[in-house]
């Protein structure tokens, strides 16, 4: 994971303190910076949060973290994994 900071966001109308990348050396779209999220902590029934279209749209990269024997991929979880 990159440099990040603790700091306050209005989340839902309310303030809660969040960890965010740091600005500096975050280049969208470039390949070259990521954010890594644990699909299962997200809270369900969020408006706005489909994680089949993150599926879909190839945003969701599966690893091999079992095995270690196959590259990264979209398609699907590896042995193991979670879809």
């Amino acid at each position: 994971m990159g440099e990040g900071e603790v700091t306050e966001k209005g989340v839902g109308g309310e303030k809660k303190t969040v960890w965010v990348p740091k600005e500096a050396g975050w280049v969208e779209g470039s390949g070259l910076s990521y954010s890594s999220i644990n699909a299962h902590s997200l809270d369900a029934g969020k408006d706005g949060l489909d994680l089949r279209e993150w599926h879909e749209k190839s945003w969701i990269s599966y690893l091999d973290c079992l095995d270690e024997k196959e590259a990264d991929r979209f398609e699907l979880p590896h042995r193991g994994g979670a879809y």
